[in-house]
């Protein structure tokens, strides 16, 4: 495969310069790293990258510096079971990804012990999940931790995961994951990256 390469430099914001870019060139997808060779770097490039997750709109895959390729098997999904849940989660485009990749679809939901979630809500995410994502016979797995990100890892290492997808809300599942400091926040996605949907 050839691969093109295009330098762009100008002044404009790293988030407005690279959605325009996107638009330019029709891409299907930005691709960010999250390391630095200091404090400062770190917690820039993680901030910019983090922003363009929440805030471009379009897929982004967030690739950590101990990620080392690997032909994709499989993607787990990761899901809070919540109300309208159909409404919001891009399952088609989460669909033809895998499909395109020709892998395995794993959704995963973790709920922590002290979860308040009522029941009927848990149930209703569940049926949710099977209406949106049975058609592309991916396997459901439903699992109770308190750290959620950590829980996250241990699945998608167990289970010979190569993706992790997540849906960006703001206020949402997705922010809550990466509160604290910047290598905290993304230290559980040490060796696997994180593709961001957002949510719709």
């Amino acid at each position: 495969t050839d691969i093109e390469f295009i330098s762009v430099v100008n002044d404009a914001p790293v988030l407005a310069n690279t959605i325009n870019l996107y638009k330019e060139y029709d891409a299907s997808l930005i691709v960010m790293g999250i390391t630095g060779k200091n404090k400062l770097e770190q917690k820039i490039i993680g901030s910019n990258t983090l922003r363009m997750a929440l805030k471009s709109g379009f897929p982004v895959l967030i690739v950590p510096p101990a990620a080392k390729y690997k032909p994709v098997e499989r993607i787990a999904l990761a899901l809070h079971f919540k109300e309208n849940l159909t409404e919001t989660i891009p399952s088609k485009e989460i669909i033809a990804f895998a499909e395109q990749l020709e892998t395995e679809l794993m959704v995963l939901n973790i709920e922590q012990e002290n979860d308040k979630t009522p029941p009927s809500l848990v149930y209703a995410g569940q049926q949710a999940a099977h209406l949106m994502f049975d058609a592309a016979k991916a396997s459901f797995h439903l699992i109770t931790d308190n750290n959620v990100a950590a829980a996250i890892t241990d699945f998608a290492g167990e289970n010979n995961v190569q993706i992790v997808i997540s849906i960006a809300e703001e206020h949402g599942f997705f922010e809550n994951l990466f509160k604290g400091s910047i290598t905290s926040r993304l230290a559980f996605y040490t060796q696997i990256p994180l593709l961001v949907f957002k949510a719709r």
